[in-house]
């Protein structure tokens, strides 16, 4: 009984065996799996190895802001460190005040000039005085000048006498003489020697 049992494994081991040689294994076909080029092409963080969505940066979005938490606060860098020009406001603010400050000089200034002008006139009456004297002095007939060039007088540039003119009371001369600015508004009338007198009148 034991030797039939025999027979029968070793027929069964050789027909597994035999089985084993004939059969060829079965291998299964490679799969292809279809890539995203945007994968391809994408960068990865870091930190999670998760796609980047900041070009400029080698940690993502989520990341950042972690790190961001963890440090210290950004110290405060003043606008008006990075500005290298005026804005429209500025101009325009500057604009104004300059003309504010124009309109507040501009009476100042034409009132300084017409002082000044006036002041030539006064001082070309004067020195016609000092000719006067001084012809009246040097004339044998005691008279005085009938015209300013007798006078050997010359006014100052932009002066000009208007009138020169002798009236003769008795005895008496008065001298009546106008002169004025080219650039004044008025004119100054003077008498020698009667009354020794500067009257400014508006032209």
């Amino acid at each position: 009984m034991s030797e039939d049992n025999e027979g029968i494994a070793g027929w069964l081991d050789d027909m597994v065996s035999a089985e084993r040689k004939t059969t060829k294994p079965v291998v299964a076909p490679p799969v292809e799996i279809p890539l995203d080029p945007m994968v391809l092409q994408s960068r990865w963080c870091a930190h999670c190895c998760g796609p980047l969505d900041v070009d400029d940066s080698d940690l993502c979005a989520t990341c950042q802001s972690k790190a961001l938490a963890t440090k210290e606060p950004a110290r405060h860098v003043n606008r008006f460190q990075k500005r290298s020009g005026f804005t429209l406001i500025e101009i325009m603010i500057v604009v104004i005040l300059m003309g504010i400050l124009a309109m507040l000089a501009a009476p100042m200034l034409m009132q300084s000039k017409r002082k000044a002008y006036d002041a030539t006139v006064v001082s070309d009456l004067r020195r016609a005085e000092e000719h006067l004297i001084t012809f009246y002095m040097e004339s044998i007939t005691s008279a005085y000048p009938a015209t300013p060039a007798e006078a050997d007088f010359v006014p100052s540039t932009g002066v000009t006498v208007t009138q020169w003119s002798i009236e003769i009371v008795g005895r008496e001369q008065t001298v009546h003489i106008h002169m004025e600015h080219a650039n004044s508004d008025s004119y100054y009338h003077a008498t020698y020697f009667a009354e020794l007198d500067y009257e400014k009148r508006p032209k």
